[in-house]
């Protein structure tokens, strides 16, 4: 009986021990497969923005169209793979173009979503950007006391990272000072604007 009862427990070793290597293969491919599958969404994020951007480059109405479907789908596929600085950045890009056609209320949203994002991920560039762009939206819908909350809020962040500051930060904080200009030129402070 002995023999018996050890041959019923190594079956029941085997068994488990098969079990155990089914699931742990099983989790190797989803989560390889997970993988794959974010790497193809960036990918067709990826292709999106560089088409946005090769529109973008001809300068044209038509095309300056398809580009804001191409970074508004960059910015929805960057955001479904929980990329949030390239999805900032393409939301970013999206309302300049927006601000371009004079549509300043959907340039405002799109800032917003780039100040969102960036926010989520951490990057200061971008999030001051989108302030300062913010700022300029609000001044031109005649909100000059949110504008100047906007830009300064901004420049905030440029003193938070004074340290770190690159060239292209360096140019970015050029443009908020710009900003800050224009709103305290329309609330009527032209001796601060100057």
């Amino acid at each position: 009986m002995l023999p018996a009862r050890r041959s019923a427990l190594k079956t029941e070793e085997l068994i488990s021990i098969r079990l155990v290597c089914l699931f742990v293969s099983l989790f190797i491919v989803v989560s390889g497969s997970a993988n794959t599958l974010k790497d193809q969404k960036d990918n067709e994020a990826r292709q999106a923005m560089t088409r946005a951007e090769s529109l973008r480059a001809t300068w044209t109405a038509p095309t300056l169209r398809q580009a804001l479907e191409d970074y508004d789908k960059a910015y929805s596929i960057w955001t479904s793979i929980s990329d949030f600085t390239n999805a900032s950045k393409a939301a970013l890009e999206s309302g300049d173009i927006h601000f371009l056609f004079s549509e300043y209320a959907e340039a405002l949203k799109r800032y917003k979503n780039a100040e969102t994002t960036a926010a989520k991920s951490r990057d200061w560039l971008t999030q001051a950007r989108a302030l300062s762009r913010m700022g300029r939206m609000h001044t031109y819908l005649g909100n000059n006391d949110l504008a100047l909350q906007q830009v300064n809020k901004a420049l905030d962040i440029f003193t938070q990272h004074d340290a770190v500051r690159s060239g292209g930060a360096s140019n970015a904080y050029g443009e908020v000072l710009t900003d800050l200009a224009e709103v305290t030129y329309e609330k009527g402070d032209f001796v601060k604007s100057s």
